[in-house]
């Protein structure tokens, strides 16, 4: 995970001054000329304080956002265990006795870090943070325990250090040239070597036994002085069916028995069983390694019996469901022998490869007979560049169905880190049960304090399992488990007491559409683009709902792992709308929540899950229950090309985000600000956006707000020449060009009165009652009321090119505190399906327009025979201004508070102060100190004051 820290110790900032002189001239009779110049640089020495310990490894740091070559920085990592002692510089500065050691603590300490490319200030520094949960995989081991040895690639593999091109010679029965040639090299080979290097030869699972015919061919290799080991590439199959769960026992067992050690198919159908004997079973190896081996011919070989050990050269699987059917085969759709196992469905899955080298490890763990197992493989690339960076290396794309096991080995397990969290709670690990938890998970992070249930409840949102307490131990089951009990009608017991007597004996309750989500979004962080978030969504195409969902996951995953969490999360809730109600006798009162059951009322059979159980004072069980369907459980998505996100999701498209700082709505709570967010695609296929806003920088993005409808945006193509503000302007129009070929539509005056047909024009805000269309996505404006909400102070600012908006239920509104006005901040629309990496940022400061008071009007002036002038005028305000019979319109500000600026041209000569009403004093003596004499027509501006913004727009009058 790559998670921020937090200074916990530093020392001032260290500045290093740099003087350097210049000298030139001296030659043909002229004096040298020295330049002297100094720098200055900055460094920081301090520790950074990371998260809880104690962790395995700190991967990598970033400084803002560039990624530090470490190698260049003088830094110490402390791992946080219980051990750890104080660092030695922070002791040798602040003493011994009072440098805590900060036991518990991964923290990184910086030795005069140079600040030159971040600004000459302290960076927001973040970590990439291994800390490995790993659950047992059998009998209390854990398969990272059990792997012994390991085939690195790239520098192993067939003929790889032959110069030549190699052709088999085929042989005769009990005459094979082949091997007769292989005794030979071994001989050379061990010559050269010595007695020091064991020799041998990795034979291929289906060749190292005996020919088709019977024939034990390579016995005269295995019974060599020069050969050490017998090697066996040990791509046995070892089960014959569809991935049914994940249970290690039934693939151990297939090591002696099954496919190759009891029968054979005898057809390439697969379907006609043909029994083997053990002489013949290529399966058997301990038969073959304690016996005497007999050829067709009835003559014995040169083998005895244990006369070698055996090596599993190479074993391994494919990382796909079905993998231990045949676990010699891999996917890459660029090879004609590409395939995927014998009942396969071509699913990515880690932990399928995982069982079959827990068997394996388990089957021949101490085995005298098989000494050595090697499992293929990992890749000498530096992981996770390869397999991400596909443009670089084109086999990339394999790597999630192939053999290799870097990147997932490791991975932590859900089911330890839910007995973690469970112990954190203060469970003992006899009080939970985790053994039908089989997740992996790639990354996870707890990074505010919440509760225990908290955590577990967003795993469960990303992971499909119930919590539930029964026989005194607090149970965790997957969901789509099988049927627990069928029960029949006749079973039900009638409500006849409480408050349900009298009701229905199997009550059904079916949600409404509305309720529903008609799209499910799952944010989540991805490694490939440095854990930055991104989104996944699933939407249902047909329906009348509205509703859209978001879950927000602290997890890293694939793509297509956050897609097939949306895709379940969406069909879950539309499936799980049906709910029962029902009582059931005391026999069944061994049913938990989260158990799977039938229930068959009038013929139909109802699959459901139990949600809650309950025991009334009449021993009847009152169950409720949702609908259940196991195919919910089983959505797949297929990977997709990662080198796109790194081509900046080519094809998804870009966002066009405008963020509207203008005034408030009807509606709108005056005392608040607000932000206003439109948004649309820059070409077709746009399905929505997260918002995500940073407040340092760009070193960290949260999301905000989802925009999930399209809005009208587009531009001016011509220029709205000047007009009336208070009544409908008919005389003039203005062209507006739509990105996307978006559409506006016509309405009447009483609709444009109630509100309709609200735009955005530059900074003016206007309505209009008639869109013409001019071509698609083109329209011309007229029918218009000019200056709403206060904007009559532009309408004559218009130029072509200006933006548009119309201001519909497309536009999103987020409520912005007061602290924000005046601030620089970072926003990213991500596109669905894009990341923050692929985002452009936008630069945005926030003014809290809304906030600001509107002009005055109604401007006027007084003289009394002295000449002494008395300014009034009427408020504005800026919510709520509706005309009302008896009443004012409301203040919307804390304190009503005016100031006037008496001008001379644009010069201001005197500012009016204190003002509490809308009126005002200029005395004669004060304009002739200011203008000499007594004025007859004054020009000045009168400001409504807000306590947060300060003054408002200007009412402009002379008077």
């Amino acid at each position: 995970m790559r998670i921020g820290g937090n200074i916990i110790w530093s020392q001032p900032i260290q500045e290093t001054t740099t003087t350097t002189t210049q000298t030139a001239g001296g030659k043909g009779g002229g004096g040298k000329v020295s330049q002297t110049s100094t720098t200055y640089s900055y460094s920081i020495t301090l520790a950074i304080g990371i998260c809880e310990g104690p962790v395995d490894g700190i991967l990598r740091i970033w400084a803002d956002a560039e990624q530090l070559d470490l190698s260049q920085y003088t830094y110490r990592i402390y791992l946080g265990d219980e051990s750890q002692t104080p660092d030695s510089l922070i002791s040798s500065i602040e003493g011994a006795n009072s440098t805590p050691a900060f036991r518990g603590l991964a923290y990184v300490i910086f030795e005069n870090f140079p600040m030159a490319n971040f600004g000459n200030r302290i960076p927001n520094f973040t970590f990439e943070v291994q800390k490995k949960y790993l659950a047992p995989d059998y009998n209390g081991e854990i398969l990272e325990n059990m792997i012994t040895g390991m085939v690195m690639i790239p520098g192993a593999g067939e003929f790889v250090y032959d110069t030549t091109i190699e052709y088999q010679v085929p042989g005769t029965p009990g005459n094979y040239p082949a091997v007769n040639q292989l005794v030979s090299l071994a001989a050379t080979v061990k010559g050269i070597v010595g007695s020091g290097v064991k020799v041998t030869y990795a034979a291929d699972w289906s060749e190292y036994h005996h020919t088709t015919g019977g024939w034990y061919n390579l016995d005269p290799l295995w019974a060599s002085p020069n050969i050490d080991v017998i090697g066996i590439d040990a791509y046995f199959p070892l089960t014959n069916g569809p991935q049914d769960g994940y249970a290690v026992a039934p693939v151990i067992a297939g090591w002696t028995s099954e496919e190759g050690y009891d029968w054979y198919y005898s057809d390439s159908a697969r379907t006609i069983q043909v029994a083997l004997s053990p002489p013949y079973a290529w399966k058997n190896i301990a038969w073959f390694w304690n016996n005497m081996h007999t050829n067709p011919d009835s003559t014995t070989t040169g083998w005895t019996p244990q006369m070698k050990p055996i090596w599993f050269t190479e074993f391994g699987f494919p990382s796909v469901d079905g993998a231990t059917n045949q676990p010699n085969v891999f996917y890459d759709p660029t090879s004609s022998l590409s395939a995927f196992p014998y009942f396969s469905q071509g699913r990515v899955d880690f932990l399928a490869q995982r069982v079959g080298l827990v068997a394996t490890q388990a089957q021949w763990a101490g085995s005298s007979m098989v000494q050595q197992m090697f499992v293929w493989t990992w890749d000498a690339r530096p992981f996770p560049y390869w397999p991400d960076l596909t443009a670089i290396w084109n086999d990339g794309g394999n790597w999630q169905t192939g053999h290799w096991v870097e990147g997932k080995l490791g991975t932590s397990s859900l089911a330890a880190i839910i007995t973690d969290i469970c112990e954190r709670a203060g469970l003992q690990s006899t009080d939970i049960d985790v053994s039908q938890i089989n997740d992996l998970v790639e990354g996870y992070v707890v990074s505010a304090q919440q509760t225990y249930r908290d955590t577990i409840s967003a795993l469960q949102a990303a992971f499909f399992f119930d919590a539930v307490e029964s026989d005194s131990i607090l149970k965790f089951t997957p969901r789509g488990g099988d049927v627990a009990v069928s029960i029949p009608e006749d079973n039900l017991v009638p409500p006849t007491t409480g408050k349900n007597a009298g009701s229905e004996t199997f009550a059904i309750t079916r949600a409404q559409e509305i309720e529903l989500p008609k799209r499910v979004n799952v944010v989540y962080m991805t490694q490939l683009s440095n854990y930055q978030t991104a989104t996944q969504y699933s939407e249902r195409q047909v329906t009348s709902s509205l509703e859209i969902v978001t879950i927000d996951l602290p997890i890293v995953c694939d793509d297509q792992v956050a897609k097939t969490i949306a895709d379940v999360s969406l069909f879950s809730e539309w499936w799980g709308r049906t709910s029962y109600q029902f009582n059931l006798p005391i026999q069944y009162a061994g049913l938990d929540p989260a158990d799977v059951i039938t229930v068959t009322v009038n013929d139909v059979t109802h699959r459901m899950r139990i949600t809650s159980t309950n025991m009334s004072s009449a021993s009847v069980i009152q169950v409720q229950a949702i609908a259940e369907d196991p195919s919910t459980y089983d959505f797949y998505t297929t990977p997709a090309d990662s080198s796109s996100l790194l081509l900046q999701n080519q094809g998804i498209p870009v966002t066009d985000l405008q963020l509207l700082d203008i005034p408030g709505f009807p509606g709108d709570d005056p005392t608040q600000g607000a932000l206003r967010m439109a948004a649309t695609g820059l070409s077709g296929g746009w399905n929505g956006a997260a918002l995500y806003r940073s407040d340092d920088g760009g070193a960290d993005y949260s999301r905000i707000i989802d925009l999930t409808s399209a809005a009208a945006i587009g531009t001016a193509s011509t220029v709205l020449a000047t007009g009336p503000t208070t009544i409908f302007d008919m005389l003039n129009s203005v062209t507006i060009i739509l990105l996307n070929d978006a559409t506006l539509q016509s309405v009447t005056q009483l609709a444009v009165l109630n509100g309709v047909n609200a735009a955005l024009l530059g900074d003016e805000l206007i309505q209009f009652t008639t869109a013409t269309l001019i071509s698609p996505g083109q329209y011309t404006l007229s029918g218009l009321l000019r200056g709403r909400l206060g904007t009559e102070w532009v309408v004559s600012t218009h130029a072509t090119g200006e933006l548009f908006v119309l201001l519909d239920g497309t536009v999103a509104n987020q409520v912005m505190p007061n602290n924000m006005i005046g601030l620089l901040r970072e926003y990213k629309p991500v596109t669905y399906g894009s990341t923050l990496t692929a985002t452009a940022e936008q630069d945005f400061t926030y003014t809290g327009v809304a906030l600001m008071p509107y002009s005055p009007v109604d401007i006027t002036g007084t003289r009394d025979g002295s000449g002494n002038l008395t300014i009034s005028w009427i408020r504005r305000t800026r919510i709520n201004g509706s005309w009302q019979d008896y009443v004012d319109v409301p203040l919307n500000e804390t304190t009503e508070a005016y100031e006037i600026d008496i001008m001379n041209g644009s010069t201001v000569v005197r500012t009016l102060t204190g003002l509490t009403s809308p009126t005002a004093s200029y005395s004669a003596a004060d304009q002739t100190t200011d203008f000499g004499s007594p004025q007859s027509s004054i020009m000045l501006n009168v400001y409504q004051l807000s306590s947060v913004i300060g003054r408002g727009y200007p009412g402009n009058a002379v008077v």
